[in-house]
């Protein structure tokens, strides 16, 4: 990868988070500070620039990761990859209306999300 891409990685679990950053960082992506609500989500594309996102589903706070991405694709669109610990066919549903990029079911690992990175960006 010549130039790092950059990633937006929006993930309450606090392990899960800083095990994905740190495993997405040696491959070489660029991860800033996980962000654990979906408005800070939506702030944080409004503000700066990302080649992918990384979402989990359920956040903290009344807007959920589903909601999150409707806003952003609303500002950008960007590649989304949704990260959840539950396979409900409701939420399943209302995911797909994103058309995002996958659906990763928890647990992950980075060799389930590195392929799909790959994929994105050539």
């Amino acid at each position: 990868m010549s130039v790092k891409k950059k990633l937006l990685l929006v993930e309450d679990e606090t392990f899960t988070a800083t095990l994905l950053k740190r495993n997405l960082e040696l491959v070489g992506y660029e991860v800033g500070q996980p962000l654990a609500t979906g408005m800070d989500a939506v702030e944080a594309v409004r503000k700066d620039s990302f080649d992918a996102i990384l979402m989990d589903i359920r956040l903290v706070g009344e807007m959920d990761g589903i909601e999150a991405a409707l806003r952003i694709k609303a500002i950008k669109d960007i590649p989304i990859i949704f990260l959840t610990g539950y396979f409900d066919e409701e939420i399943i549903e209302r995911a797909k209306s994103i058309e995002p990029v996958a659906y990763l079911v928890k647990p992950i690992t980075p060799k389930e999300i590195i392929p799909l990175l790959n994929k994105i960006f050539g």
